[in-house]
Order: structure tokens, then C-alpha cells, then sequence
């Protein structure tokens, strides 16, 4: 049997071979901006499994280089997290944050991932294995899709975490960090799931005791933090601020989506995170022009006027200046707000 000409090569050209196929730093596109509002990630991934298939020992060096150059997290939740609100259309519901889309996919069965750094199990106590379906998705990710399931589903305004178990199992890495290195490494990948609430049960497993203290207690409260969700929406901005400045529009849309669309839930259904009625229009002022300005970068003025119009609809009732100068903070008048309090915002 001759053997393979690509494993002649030298295995430093065969590693940068495998990584062009399988490292997120290589195979990231961005996708268009419609297809980057219908799916909870904001890129398209071109990953190419079939490398895997070639023969044992091409499917041995591809999966290290996979493991060092992606950082995973494997979620194995109930069915019924992916079931979207039976009060709205199919077609509405593909644009929201329901079914939510990873990648590299789904598996029934719980999956063997190189490079996994946590696993996180959502399920009701007593759940059978054959109720929970697995998904792979890349530890960048983990923000958008706990996002994503912190907003209400069930027509009756439950959570889709009210009542779940949360099991969250921490991989140490094989080489050996400092105290300080290993409570970065926990924080940053424990950190997005602060924006979830609702849980009946949490466990954390791998952490220092701290974190785990500090996650858990967090995880179950049943309000969300004024803290949390204001940097929430301002990490997302910032995301698409960071893509607009490349020039990557449609991603950079995207997040101002997300970022609105988390803010409408929380205007709506977790009111007291806003000290005060003029936060809200301020923010959602914030929002689109963000917006606008990328629209207007990427050369689309259709879109950057209509997004521009709902920021000066929104201005409009934020500033209305027909109250008496003063130099105290924000305060309700008849609705509006002190024109002292309008210099002082701005």
C-alpha cells in the first residue's frame, strides 16, 4: 500500500494545512445581513469535517490541531428549550432568539469534543437522557446563546430556565497555571452565564469556590441585575461598534439586533433594572444610532434613515424642553423631562 503524498509533507506544513480547515481564526466569514439576524451566532463557519475521513492518522493530527486552536462548550439541554412560543408564526419566530442555531451541530448523544473546556447540562430533575439533545458550539459563542435564553418564551411569561437544573462542569487545562491565570480562565468562561436567572438547582463543578459561590447564587435569583443587563447591552454594542470598524456591516447589524432586541425584552418584562423612564428612551436613542452610523459606513442610507428616524422619534420624546431650566437630576414632569436635566444627560 503507497503511502499518502500529503503525509510526505512535513508535519509543520500539515498543521497549517489543518488549521485552515478546522481553527476558527482561519475558517470565520462573516454572513450576510439577513442571515446573521435568523441565527443566534454571527458568523458561518467553514468547517470542513470530511479531513476527519481521510484516514487515522490525518484524523489524529487534524483533531489536535482542532483542540488547540478552538476552545469549546458542550450544552446538553432539555427538548423543550429549543421550542419556540406557540403564539407566534413560524415565520416570526425564525428572526428571534428561539431556535437557537450552533455549530458544528446537534447529536443526540452526548459527544466526545477535542478542545472542550466546559460542559453545561439543562434539564428538569429527573429528566430522562433520551429528552436532552447536545450542542457543540465554540466558548465565544456561550454569551450570545445565554442571551438568547434569558428572554421569556411561554406565552404565560415564564422563563425558559424557570425551574431547570443547571450542571456546569469546568475542564482544568493539562498544563499548570498560577492561582491568578486559573481565576481568569473560570471568570471568562462563567462569566456569560450570568445573564441567566430562573434556575431551581445549580451546580458548578471544577471552580474555585469563590466563582462557584458567586455563579450559582446568581444563576437562581429570580430578578435580573440593573448591572448586568446594562453591561449585557453594552458588550453587544460594543461587538458591533468593533465589526463596523472592519468593515464587517452585516455582523456588526447583527449585534445591534441582539442588543436591541434584549433591551425591548428587558424595557418590557424586567422594568426595574431602569432607574428612571428617561434611561430607557436613552438607550434605545443609544442603540440605533449605532446603528444608523453603520449603515451609513456600509454605503446602505435607505437603511441607515430608517434607522435614524426611530432615533430621532426617540430623541423627540426624550427631550422635550418645555420644562423650567434646573440643574437636579432627571425627574418626571408631566412626562417630560427639565431641559437642566437633558444638558446634564447629553
Amino acid at each position: 500500500m503507497s503511502t499518502c503524498p500529503f503525509l510526505l509533507l512535513p508535519l509543520e506544513l500539515r498543521d497549517r494545512i489543518y488549521a485552515q480547515l478546522v481553527s476558527i481564526n482561519h475558517t470565520q466569514t462573516p454572513k450576510d445581513a439577513e442571515a446573521a439576524l435568523r441565527s443566534t451566532t454571527f458568523y458561518s463557519w467553514n468547517f470542513d469535517p470530511t479531513i476527519f475521513r481521510v484516514n487515522r492518522q490525518i484524523n489524529q493530527e487534524a483533531k489536535v490541531v482542532m483542540a488547540r486552536g478552538n476552545h469549546f462548550v458542550v450544552i446538553e439541554c432539555a427538548k423543550e428549550l429549543e421550542q419556540g412560543p406557540k403564539d407566534v408564526k413560524v415565520e416570526d419566530a425564525r428572526i428571534m432568539v428561539y431556535n437557537v442555531t450552533l455549530w458544528p451541530g446537534k447529536a443526540t448523544k452526548s459527544p466526545v469534543v477535542p478542545g472542550e473546556r466546559m460542559r453545561i447540562r439543562l434539564d428538569k430533575p429527573g429528566a430522562l437522557e433520551t429528552d436532552m439533545d447536545a450542542y457543540v458550539i465554540l466558548a465565544e459563542e456561550v454569551r450570545d446563546v445565554c442571551v438568547g435564553l434569558s428572554t421569556f418564551q411561554r406565552p404565560e411569561g415564564q422563563y425558559r430556565t424557570s425551574g431547570l437544573s443547571a450542571s456546569i462542569d469546568v475542564h482544568q487545562p493539562a498544563y499548570t497555571e498560577t492561582p491568578a491565570a486559573r481565576d481568569t480562565r473560570e471568570r471568562a468562561l462563567l462569566e456569560p452565564l450570568q445573564k441567566l436567572r430562573h434556575f431551581q438547582n445549580v451546580s458548578i463543578h471544577g471552580t474555585l469556590p469563590a466563582i462557584n459561590y458567586q455563579i450559582s447564587r446568581q444563576l437562581t435569583h429570580q430578578t435580573f441585575d440593573r448591572g448586568l443587563v446594562l453591561i449585557t447591552i453594552d458588550e453587544m454594542i460594543s461587538h458591533g461598534d468593533q465589526a463596523s470598524s472592519i468593515g464587517d456591516y452585516g455582523t456588526a447589524t447583527a449585534h445591534y439586533q441582539r442588543a436591541h432586541e434584549y433591551f425591548c425584552h428587558c424595557a418590557t418584562h424586567e422594568r426595574h433594572v431602569f432607574t428612571h423612564p428617561a434611561d430607557v428612551s436613552a438607550l434605545e436613542f443609544k442603540i440605533m444610532q449605532h446603528r444608523a452610523l453603520s449603515w451609513i459606513y456600509a454605503g446602505k442610507l435607505a437603511d441607515a434613515l430608517e434607522a435614524a428616524q426611530i432615533a430621532l422619534y426617540v430623541a423627540n420624546q426624550l427631550f422635550r424642553l418645555d420644562s423650567p431650566i434646573t440643574t437636579v437630576p432627571p425627574t418626571e414632569a408631566d412626562g417630560h423631562i427639565s431641559a437642566g436635566a437633558f444638558r446634564k444627560w447629553t
